[in-house]
């Protein structure tokens, strides 16, 4: 096993682009989130031209990688309508109606001083196709999300190349995103501390669900390097990272009855017919597994209700389980202090306290 692991980790280490000890450009205005157009072999599904945000922060030492959330799609029926249109807008348009951890003026934010950069998600396969499909003679979409963010991440690793504390995460798809891609985040800064956390999406899934072959998503997945796409979950690479980088912190938050996460989930087993365990079995099973596999190293907080996410919504301030609210415990294990796996099973509704 630890030759496989040193063999992962040289392949890993051959993918990285070197480091910048340098300050994030001076161009970048302060306060704000510039945009950014890396053309190159970039793009939307609808053919447009992709752009990223980024914000510098008042610590140079902290970065944040975000992956947006907003659905996925694998086929004619659901990748109609707005997936079938769909670009990337200004940063008012993207970010806009955003709160939590995008609230700046907020003194609760644990991530206000963070350089943040932001990735769209434009390409309807949470972050990890890399094939154009064509669904019916009329639809054709462009799953191009490995080329967008690759392109991102690039431009980060140039300009923050220096920083000593890294957050990965991102919402609902953007969860997905993020997990995929920690691992070379982690390979790129050996020397920092870098946080992994999945906010509204537990990866639940049928295995070895064909969808990902249809994104040709395995084609640049990182960890694990044997992965069978017949028994894949998302659970694998959370895994595997657990075993290459034991000192890195994982962490995600769901609610037991999250209406979109559960619509996905029926969507996904649909052709496979009935007898399949409810999202909720599944969910828990999940959560299970990693708590297990990794009791040091990671945590969940599984809020009552139904709520889709929580990062960029009030509800990070709020929502709580046994009087402790989720920005009092997010803060904490972003400041590695010891928290607890915190599971509100038997709450229909969210339990809420007011700041």
């Amino acid at each position: 096993m630890k030759n496989v692991l040193f063999v992962v980790l040289v392949v890993l280490l051959a993918l990285v682009v070197p480091l910048a000890h340098a300050q994030p450009p001076d161009d970048l205005e302060p306060d704000t989130w510039n945009v950014i157009a890396p053309g190159g072999e970039t793009g939307c599904s609808d053919g447009s031209e992709f752009q990223f945000f980024a914000r510098p922060g008042a610590d140079a030492d902290k970065l944040m990688i975000y992956f947006q959330g907003g659905g996925a799609c694998w086929n004619a029926f659901t990748c109609a309508g707005e997936f079938h249109d769909r670009g990337v807008g200004t940063p008012q348009d993207e970010l806009g109606a955003y709160q939590g951890i995008f609230d700046y003026e907020n003194p609760e934010n644990p991530l206000a001083g963070y350089a943040a950069v932001f990735i769209p998600y434009c390409t309807a396969d949470v972050h990890t196709g890399d094939a154009t499909v064509e669904y019916s003679p009329s639809l054709s979409i462009a799953h191009n999300g490995v080329a967008n963010a690759q392109a991102a991440l690039d431009w980060a690793y140039a300009q923050f190349g220096d920083v000593a504390e890294i957050l990965v995460t991102g919402s609902s798809a953007g969860a997905i995103g993020a997990v995929y891609f920690a691992p070379q985040v982690m390979a790129q800064y050996p020397d920092a501390a870098v946080r992994l956390f999945g906010d509204g999406e537990v990866g639940a899934a049928p295995d070895g669900w064909s969808v990902l072959e249809t994104w040709n998503m395995y084609a640049n997945l990182l960890l694990p390097e044997d992965a069978d796409p017949e028994t894949f979950t998302i659970n694998d690479i959370y895994l595997a990272i657990g075993a290459l980088y034991p000192q890195h912190p994982l962490a995600q938050f769901t609610t037991t009855g999250d209406t979109v996460q559960i619509t996905f989930y029926d969507f996904s087993i649909v052709s496979i017919g009935a007898g399949q365990p409810d999202w909720i079995e599944v969910m828990n099973a999940f959560l299970d597994e990693l708590e297990a596999a990794l009791p040091d190293q990671f945590r969940a907080f599984v809020a009552g209700g139904e709520q889709h996410t929580i990062l960029a919504t009030p509800g990070f301030y709020s929502i709580a389980i046994d009087g402790v609210r989720f920005v009092e415990w997010f803060t904490a294990w972003l400041n590695d202090e010891p928290v607890e796996n915190l599971r509100c099973t038997e709450c229909a509704e969210a339990e809420i306290v007011t700041p």
